[in-house]
C-alpha cells in the first residue's frame, strides 16, 4: 500500500435492533509511514488528509426499532420490475456477432482505482451485448474501499453462450487516448469512464456506437440530466482513439 488509508467499521447497536447498519469511519497512515516517523505521519493524516476526508457525522436518522420483514415476491412482473426490465425490445445494430477478428467469443479485462467508473463501464458492455442478443457476463473485483482502491472487471461477451466468465489472458492492443483530459475539457471529469467506453467502441469495433447509446440511454433513463454530456464523452473517446 502506496498511501493513506479510510477504514469503514459496522456498528453493532443499529444491527442488533434490526434497523439499519451502521458505520464508523477510521482514517490511518500508509504502513510505511509515507516516508516519515509514526509521529510526523500522524500529524500528516491529522492536519492534511482531514482537509480531503473530513471527519464527523455524515448522516443521523432517528428510526424506530422493527422487526416486520416484507415477504420477498416472486411474480415475474414484479421481479421484471425491480430488476428494470421490461417488455419492449431493444433496437439493434449489429448484423451479426463480429467474428473476425475476435471469433465466437470476446474477453474484456476492465481496471481502474475505486471512483473511476471501472464498473459501469463494464456493466455498460454487458448490457449492449445483452441488447444485440448475445451472452455477457460480469464479474466484478474490487476492495473494500469506496475510493481509491484498485478496481478490476472480467466481461466475456460469447454469440451464444459463456461458458467462462474469467479473463484470464485477455488480448493487448495499445491504445492511447487522454480521458481524464477529455473529460475535464467536457466539463466533468467523471465522464472519463464513458470516454473510455467510446475508445474502446472505435479501437475494438465489437458494437457500433449506437449501441453502446442505447446502453448509456437505458442505464441514465432516470438521470436525463447526465445523458446529453455522456453522450459528447462517448463521441468525443471515438474521435480520440481513430486519431
Amino acid at each position: 500500500m502506496s498511501g493513506p488509508a479510510g477504514l469503514s467499521l459496522a456498528t453493532e447497536p443499529a444491527q442488533a435492533e434490526n434497523r439499519r447498519l451502521g458505520f464508523v469511519e477510521v482514517l490511518s497512515e500508509c504502513p510505511l509511514h509515507l516516508d516519515k516517523t509514526p509521529q510526523q505521519a500522524e500529524r500528516w493524516v491529522r492536519e492534511e488528509m482531514t482537509k480531503v476526508f473530513p471527519l464527523g457525522v455524515k448522516k443521523d436518522e432517528t428510526v424506530e426499532p422493527w422487526s416486520d420483514w416484507r415477504r420477498p415476491s416472486f411474480d415475474p412482473e414484479t421481479v421484471a420490475a425491480a430488476l428494470g426490465a421490461g417488455e419492449e425490445r431493444a433496437p439493434r445494430f449489429c448484423r451479426g456477432f463480429p467474428r473476425r477478428p475476435f471469433g465466437s467469443d470476446v474477453a474484456f479485462k476492465l481496471a481502474g482505482a475505486g471512483g473511476d467508473g471501472a464498473q459501469t463501464a463494464a456493466m455498460l458492455i454487458a448490457r449492449a451485448a445483452i441488447n444485440e442478443g448475445f451472452d455477457a457476463t460480469h464479474i466484478p473485483s474490487y476492495g473494500p474501499e469506496s475510493r481509491g482502491g484498485t478496481s478490476y472487471a472480467d466481461v466475456r461477451v460469447a454469440e451464444s453462450e459463456v461458458l467462462s466468465p474469467a479473463v484470464h489472458h485477455p488480448r493487448v492492443r495499445l491504445v492511447g487516448v487522454p480521458c481524464t483530459a477529455i473529460a475535464q475539457e467536457l466539463g466533468f471529469v467523471g465522464a472519463k469512464n464513458v470516454v473510455a467506453l467510446g475508445a474502446l467502441c472505435a479501437a475494438s469495433s465489437l458494437f457500433p456506437a449506437q449501441t453502446y447509446l442505447t446502453a448509456l440511454r437505458q442505464a441514465l433513463r432516470h438521470k436525463r440530466e447526465l445523458l446529453a454530456l455522456d453522450e459528447r464523452a462517448l463521441a468525443a473517446g471515438v474521435r480520440a482513439a481513430r486519431e
